[in-house]
């Protein structure tokens, strides 16, 4: 049987986090601390989820080099690809014109808050959050941002794509 890879895209191909922070910075001003929250909503309130709305949000962007080659050489090894995001807001379209735009050999695409309903061999995601509520059967790896994330019932972290593939095909 062909093994599935799940990949979060914001994130973890897709570095959106200084994105939404400067967008939010540019509307609502600079916060006096660290941001270290994963949700910016934190520091800004339920107005920085505007970002998210964007309809044509993915639209200008490329994906991170190393994801976009290691998920590709994954997919040459016949390892199955699909992506796994939640999806807030107007940006659906944009982001699955992304996805299909610079990932062809995708299997699926799954927008939903409930990525525990996604059957893969293999998880990534950058939220140990979604990780942790995988079946004992899937393999995950956290990819690590600089965002605080507690690790814990992951399989693997790292915060290299070289060593995803590594992990991937050692295992």
């Amino acid at each position: 049987m062909t093994p599935i890879i799940a990949v979060d895209v914001d994130d973890c191909v897709l570095d959106m986090r200084p994105l939404w922070i400067h967008y939010c910075q540019e509307r609502f001003g600079y916060v006096k601390c660290r941001i270290t929250s994963y949700n910016l909503c934190d520091y800004w309130g339920e107005r920085a989820m505007d970002f998210w709305g964007n309809e044509s949000l993915y639209d200008n962007l490329t994906p991170n080099p190393q994801a976009a080659k290691t998920l590709s050489k994954l997919n040459d090894l016949g390892y199955e690809i699909g992506f796994c995001s939640y999806t807030k807001k107007g940006h659906f379209s944009s982001k699955c014109d992304f996805i299909n735009t610079y990932f062809p050999y995708r299997k699926f695409i799954l927008n939903t808050k409930e990525k525990n309903y996604t059957r893969c061999d293999w998880f990534i995601d950058d939220r140990s959050s979604n990780l942790a509520i995988q079946p004992s059967s899937v393999n995950t790896i956290l990819y690590k941002t600089n965002v605080e994330d507690d690790e814990r019932d992951v399989d693997f972290v790292t915060d290299s794509w070289e060593n995803i593939y590594s992990i991937i095909v050692n295992n």
